[in-house]
């Protein structure tokens, strides 16, 4: 009997660290419109690119072997 209790005790401690209505509000974080997710992935590719032109031109230019 003591180890349905232990079992019946681990499920319900379980169960517990689930909420149906989270504090959180993961929505937050989403850009309300598709012009401002368009824009930061543009600048986040231009970064990118200039970034790998940068390390492409240092290493033809034989400033760096690495």
């Amino acid at each position: 009997m003591a180890k349905i209790q232990a079992f019946i005790a681990t499920v319900m401690c379980g169960f517990s660290t689930f909420t149906v209505v989270p504090a959180s509000n993961y929505f937050r974080h989403i850009p309300l419109d598709s012009g401002s997710i368009t824009n930061e992935a543009w600048q986040m590719t231009g970064s990118n690119l200039k970034d790998a032109i940068d390390k492409v031109g240092v290493q033809v230019n034989g400033k760096s072997k690495g």
